[in-house]
C-alpha cells in the first residue's frame, strides 16, 4: 500500500486532532513503600500490564534488607498470569529488581 503524504501549511486548516501516543509501562519502582503498601500496587500492575499484552515487565524493589524482594517474587510464586520470574538483568537493576514473564493469553483459566 502506497501513502502520500503532503506537507501542511499555515494556511491548511487542521480538522480534529492526533489521538495521545500511547506510551507503555514495563516497570514499577517500589523504593520507599512498606510490604503492605507495595504488594497491592506490583498486583495492579501485574493486571494491568496483563491486559495491554505486556510480555514482561520488571518490578523494582531495591536491595535494602532484602524483605521486599523477598515478599514480592513470593507474591509472584502461585500467581495465575506470570510464566516465571528472576532477579533482572544488570541493564534493569541486577538482584534490586525482579523480571516477570507473563503466561499466554491462552494459558491463562
Amino acid at each position: 500500500m502506497d501513502v502520500k503524504l503532503r506537507t501542511i501549511h499555515k494556511e491548511d486548516k487542521i480538522i480534529g486532532s492526533l489521538p495521545a501516543p500511547v506510551i507503555r509501562k514495563t516497570e514499577i519502582d517500589l523504593h520507599g513503600k512498606t510490604v503492605n503498601e507495595a504488594i497491592p500496587i506490583v498486583e495492579d500492575f501485574l493486571q494491568k500490564s496483563y491486559k495491554v499484552h505486556e510480555p514482561r515487565i520488571w518490578i523494582i524493589h531495591g536491595k535494602g534488607t532484602g524483605v521486599l524482594c523477598e515478599e514480592v517474587r513470593h507474591h509472584l510464586q502461585n500467581h495465575r498470569l506470570v510464566e516465571c520470574f528472576a532477579p533482572a538483568d544488570k541493564s534493569h537493576g541486577g538482584e534490586g529488581a525482579t523480571q516477570v514473564d507473563f503466561k499466554k493469553a491462552w494459558a491463562v483459566s
